[in-house]
């Protein structure tokens, strides 16, 4: 008997979830699950809708933003992190930038750019550092990387129509504006 438990249900996690009950052999809690997880998804859909109203200026489609990725590739450039503003988060998220590779066609894969996929809809804006502060190692003093605006500035610019601001902390790209 397949004991699940569901809890907190994501469409990428949605996604999983039925893929893992489709051989499930008790058909009943695979239909709960299933069920469970569509509803879930739907929850979530609707609150990002929500979100999305209070934006009044949409910048990215999802071509732009896998444009925008293939661009400023952290593989190809030696860039690697940026803090991600998503429209249903309240702060933003500190992480790293997608490979290119990694991306679907409407979403960044789980390559470690946040925990886990992400829809492309779901980008408010995105900050490049110039700067990036991290720890080697637990108690380490902070150690600085900095990376090339420049060059982002450079390729940016003559890659495409994207919406960014130059800052003195880096270059922000953004997919929505209130």
């Amino acid at each position: 008997m397949c004991k699940c438990l569901v809890r907190h249900v994501t469409s990428a996690s949605c996604r999983i979830w039925v893929n893992s009950h489709l051989f499930c052999k008790n058909t009943q809690n695979s239909r709960h699950v299933t069920q469970t997880a569509n509803a879930g998804v739907m929850v979530e859909y609707l609150m990002l809708k929500n979100d999305l109203r209070k934006l009044s200026v949409a910048f990215m489609s999802n071509s732009k933003w896998r444009k925008l990725f293939k661009v400023i590739d952290r593989e190809s450039m030696e860039l690697g992190f940026c803090e991600w503003k998503l429209v249903d988060e309240t702060k933003p998220i500190y992480g790293k930038l997608p490979i290119f590779q990694n991306l679907g066609d409407d979403y960044v894969g789980d390559d470690g750019a946040l925990n886990g996929p992400f829809e492309f809809k779901r980008i408010e804006w995105i900050l490049i550092p110039s700067e990036h502060s991290y720890k080697p190692y637990k108690n380490a003093p902070k150690q600085y990387l900095r990376q090339n605006m420049d060059i982002v500035l450079k390729k940016l610019s003559s890659s495409g129509n994207f919406e960014f601001d130059v800052l003195d902390n880096g270059i922000k790209v953004y997919g929505y504006k209130p």
